[in-house]
């Protein structure tokens, strides 16, 4: 069931919300449970038993955890147990069958993978469960002996199918004490209508576009120019729709009281990738760097027991980002251009790493690097736009073969050539509203809240009424009208 559709815009949101606030307080919790886990069983009726499986062998899996603390070796034991369960479960329904082609391509046997469907939102909970298990091991929290709770944390439909990647700690503190007034239940829905709006007005409409570009096996019939705007057409289409699933989670989280984690803040605006990847997808890389990047970072940074001195730390720092993006980039999907897409960005990162110890180096002899701010500031944010536009080509191409052809095409080493007779079309078709999405993903509404604080309250509350109510309503039109589009990271 996506936020999207029909049926839960008109029957499952309203229904759940009234219930919500008819049934006890004490029964709150046991209420959203029941109607997150039929959620799920909506769209993967078929794997909730294994997702249940999860839920009570991670619960289980932290108790043990907590009662073996004094016998480290048992604890620790455990705690590997259970990542190897958790990750054996991904790696079993997510990448088992491209393992095995590419054992197939290799050996010349012919091993049939299983058919499995894949379970919704499985790298989702898997991370969140992981969370969950890693946290008690390292002492961070207690583990929860009530299992209610922990299923809930896993299961709470606003989150479990494309997060955010909420920590249980962050969670666990709102299950008994949390309050929703008018005013919050008023911001939330108003953030739901504009991540609906997001979704069908924005990335839906570009969609159909960017399957066009993408969705073909060769490229030398485009020009230069549509290349490039396919692309651009499609980081607008995956920032919106994932975006846009970001805020109606938020928005939701915040009608049941709940304070759920951003995810994106303004990403567009970056001059690095660094920044960029500290603005999209916020709380993965949240995620990664806490139970990936420092641990390996630590591991790493110890004392040679022959020499008495610790590792290089700039060293640690690029081997700890090259462990990370290795499982950032196949954590989006089975494929060798995920493993592509994650080392590109690596690559780019550990070279921004460097280029700044290198000025540090050049301040620190006396002679600093003294370039024009605007300048600098100018060809930062267009070296980051060519990078992340290439990056996000890779992907969405469907291999990497395609991403390699898609980028001698959009270089014009193809033979095809800058622009031909058809652009014309396409680019009046699909650049109004192009146009709107980079305006959009620009800080523009903080600037015009804090242009509309001087004025009288109840109209700035009548005004603000009126533009959701007609964000509502044109969305409601594009539900009806369009042909249905899931969310595009329902695939991870």
């Amino acid at each position: 069931m996506s936020f999207s559709s029909l049926v839960f815009l008109l029957i499952f949101f309203p229904a759940v919300t009234g219930l919500y606030y008819a049934v006890p307080r004490r029964c709150k919790n046991i209420f959203l449970l029941f109607a997150s886990l039929f959620f799920y069983a909506w769209g993967g009726f078929r794997t909730l038993p294994l997702f249940l499986a999860s839920m009570a062998a991670n619960y289980a899996f932290a108790l043990l955890i907590e009662g073996t603390r004094q016998r480290q070796g048992l604890c620790r034991g455990i705690a590997v147990c259970a990542i190897i369960a958790n990750v054996g479960l991904l790696v079993a329904f997510k990448y088992l069958q491209f393992i095995l082609k590419c054992f197939d391509a290799v050996s010349g046997l012919s091993i049939a993978a299983p058919s499995w469907a894949l379970p919704l939102g499985i790298s989702f909970f898997t991370f969140s469960a992981l969370s969950y298990v890693l946290d008690v091991y390292f002492g961070a929290v207690k583990a929860e002996t009530n299992f209610l709770h922990v299923a809930l944390y896993l299961s709470f439909f606003p989150k479990v199918v494309s997060g955010p990647i909420m920590q249980w700690s962050t969670f666990q503190s709102q299950l008994e004490e949390r309050h929703c007034s008018i005013g919050q239940f008023s911001d939330g829905l108003k953030r739901f209508i504009v991540g609906l709006a997001k979704k069908l007005i924005i990335a839906d409409s570009v969609a159909s576009f960017a399957d066009f570009i993408f969705n073909r096996t060769e490229f030398t019939s485009l020009s230069v120019l549509l290349t490039w705007f396919g692309v651009i057409s499609y980081v607008i289409q995956l920032y919106y729709d994932f975006s846009g699933y970001s805020d109606m989670a938020v928005g939701l989280g915040s009608m049941f009281g709940f304070t759920v984690d951003e995810n994106f803040c303004y990403p567009f605006i970056s001059k690095r990738v660094a920044e960029y990847w500290g603005r999209w997808h916020i709380t993965l890389g949240t995620w990664v760097k806490h139970y990936i990047y420092t641990p390996v970072f630590r591991a790493l940074n110890v004392k040679n027991r022959r020499t008495g001195k610790k590792r290089d730390a700039k060293i640690c720092d690029y081997l700890a980002l090259l462990v990370s993006w290795c499982i950032i980039g196949p954590w989006h999907g089975a494929g060798f251009h995920y493993l592509a897409y994650g080392l590109f960005y690596c690559t780019f990162i550990i070279l921004e790493r460097i280029w700044d110890n290198y000025k540090k180096k050049r301040a620190k002899t006396g002679r600093p690097l003294a370039w024009n701010p605007a300048a600098t500031a100018f060809f930062s944010h267009c070296y980051f736009i060519i990078v992340m536009l290439i990056g996000q080509m890779v992907f969405r191409a469907n291999s990497l073969t395609l991403a390699a052809k898609q980028l001698l095409a959009m270089l014009g080493l193809s033979g095809n050539c800058i622009v031909n007779d058809s652009d014309a079309f396409y680019f009046g078709t699909y650049l109004p509203i192009i146009l709107l999405g980079i305006f959009g993903a620009l800080p523009v509404v903080p600037l015009v809240k804090k242009k509309l604080a001087g004025w009288n309250g109840t109209s700035r509350v009548l005004l603000g009424a009126l533009v959701h109510l007609a964000l509502l309503a044109v969305s409601l039109a594009f539900a009806v009208g369009n042909t249905y589009k899931a969310f595009i990271y329902f695939n991870f």
